[in-house]
C-alpha cells in the first residue's frame, strides 16, 4: 500500500522549518518585513499543502490497485495543487513590494524570496531533501554573501554626527525604512567627559541605485537639528 509515513512526514515538514529559518533570519537581520516567521510559516505550508497533494495521489492510486474494474477512470495528477501554491503565494509577496515616496519600487528581493522559499517548502513536501537544501544554501549566498561582497568591493561608508545618544536609533529606522542596507557598524563617542559629548556613527552602507548621496545627506540633516554632519566614505 501506498503511503507516506509520520516520521517521514514530520521529517519533510522539519526540514521545511529549516530552509524557511535560515533564509528568514536573513531577512529578519537586514530588518526586512518578510523575516523569520513569514518565511517559515510560507515554506511550511507549501510543504504541507504539497504533502495533502502526495497524499490524495496515494489515496487515488491504492484505489486504483483495490479496484480494478474503475482503475481506467481514477486519474492522479501530482501538480494540480503545486500548480496553484506557485501562483497563489505572489498575493503574499505582493504585500511586500512598496512604492516609496520617491516614486520607486521596494521590496521586490523580499516578494522574490518568499516565492521561491514556497518553492523550498514544495521540493521539501515532495521528498526531494538535497534538492530543497541546495537551494536553500544556493539562495542564501545570493541574499548574504553576495550583498557582504558588494559592500566591500567599492561599498559605501557614511560617517553621522549627531548631539543625542537616542538619535542613533531613529537613524537606523530611517535606513530601513528607505531600503537602505547596513553591513557593519562603529560606534564613537568624542569628549565623552563633558556635559555635550558628540556621538559619531558610522555604517557600511548599501546605497538603492535612485538613492544619491547627496540626498541621503540632506535627508538626515532634515530629521534632526541635532544630527549635525553627514559624510561619505568609498
Amino acid at each position: 500500500m501506498y503511503s507516506i509515513s509520520t516520521l517521514e512526514i514530520t521529517m519533510r515538514l522539519l526540514a521545511a522549518v529549516f530552509v524557511g529559518g535560515v533564509i528568514g533570519y536573513e531577512r529578519e537581520e537586514n530588518r526586512q518585513a518578510a523575516g523569520l516567521r513569514t518565511n517559515i510559516i510560507v515554506s511550511v505550508s507549501a510543504c504541507l499543502i504539497t504533502l495533502i497533494q502526495v497524499e490524495i495521489a496515494y489515496y487515488s492510486l491504492n484505489l486504483a490497485i483495490a479496484n480494478p474494474d474503475i482503475a481506467s477512470s481514477i486519474t492522479v495528477d501530482f501538480t494540480r495543487i503545486i500548480a496553484q501554491i506557485v501562483s497563489g503565494i505572489g498575493f503574499l509577496g505582493a504585500g511586500t513590494i512598496l512604492i516609496t515616496k520617491r516614486d520607486t519600487v521596494t521590496g521586490l528581493t523580499s516578494a522574490a524570496t518568499i516565492w521561491t522559499v514556497a518553492g523550498l517548502g514544495i521540493a521539501v513536501g515532495m521528498g526531494y531533501y538535497f534538492l530543497s537544501f541546495i537551494g536553500c544554501l544556493i539562495l542564501y549566498v545570493v541574499l548574504h554573501i553576495i550583498k557582504k561582497l558588494r559592500t566591500s568591493i567599492g561599498g559605501l561608508h557614511v560617517e553621522i554626527h549627531y548631539r543625542h545618544q537616542d538619535l542613533k536609533k531613529a537613524i537606523e529606522l530611517f535606513l530601513s525604512e528607505n531600503n537602505i542596507e547596513t553591513s557593519d557598524m562603529k560606534f564613537l563617542i568624542e569628549n565623552p567627559e563633558t556635559e555635550h559629548p558628540n556621538y559619531i556613527v558610522i555604517y557600511g552602507i548599501d546605497l538603492p541605485h535612485y538613492y544619491k548621496k547627496k540626498d541621503l545627506v540632506n535627508d538626515l540633516l532634515n530629521m534632526s537639528k541635532d544630527i549635525t554632519n553627514v559624510t561619505f566614505d568609498q
